[in-house]
């Protein structure tokens, strides 16, 4: 398939922030993170090239998860009021690369707002999609892992707790992680936690876990 981009070819990423954390995760732990949707994807699956035909739109990940199948997630802070349209748009877009291809569709939230996963248009058509409140998942299950324990801090707590998760998800990230990995989600634990915490409080965390982590350059 011609989406798949060439070896060590970075495209530029519009989009906020914590969109584009998301992204970078799911750069180099893209299996833990589609198992962790519920994505069926091969061992082999790839990350694609999420530049879709068409105003240039970029999808936040498009993955192959195997023979036949594709994937399609976006990330948003909070969910805009038309986004059961922008993720059907979405879908005609990438249907338009393969008419074949069997496409599954996921929606992230990681901070407040709700959403419909659903669009539906009288009786000619009926489109659904997964959404995942980040705020309604157990952050117990994602310290399990350090691919996944940036989102920690986002998980199911309340206010009070939060500082503590944060806390919690870097020391996982120091002591289980790759060191080749450990600055980057360490990084990335500092950018998403910013959603509901203040900069002091984000870094009296990092001090308490020993991150080796410079503030100014990943909170935005």
């Amino acid at each position: 398939m011609a989406l798949i981009p060439p070896p060590g070819a970075v495209p530029p990423r519009p989009g906020p922030v914590y969109d584009n954390a998301i992204r970078m995760l799911a750069a180099d732990e893209l299996l833990i993170l589609c198992r962790w949707l519920g994505i069926h994807a091969d061992p082999g699956a790839v990350r694609l090239s999420e530049a879709l035909p068409t105003f240039a739109q970029h999808a936040d990940l498009l993955v192959g998860a195997g023979p036949g199948r594709l994937a399609h997630v976006e990330f948003v802070v909070r969910p805009r009021r038309d986004m059961p349209r922008r993720m059907l748009e979405y879908r005609a877009r990438i249907m338009n690369l393969d008419p074949l291809v069997s496409l599954t569709q996921h929606l992230v939230v990681l901070g407040k707002g709700h959403v419909d996963d659903t669009v539906v248009d009288g009786d000619q058509l009926t489109m659904r999609y997964e959404v995942t409140y980040l705020r309604d998942i157990e952050p117990v299950g994602l310290l399990t892992s350090p691919a996944l324990a940036p989102m920690a801090t986002l998980g199911r707590a309340r206010p009070t707790e939060r500082p503590e998760l944060l806390r919690v998800a870097l020391q996982t990230i120091r002591e289980q992680a790759p060191v080749s990995r450990r600055n980057e989600l360490g990084s990335l634990a500092i950018t998403l936690a910013a959603i509901y915490l203040d900069p002091i409080t984000i870094d009296s965390a990092r001090k308490e876990s020993a991150m080796p982590i410079n503030l100014e350059e990943t909170v935005g």
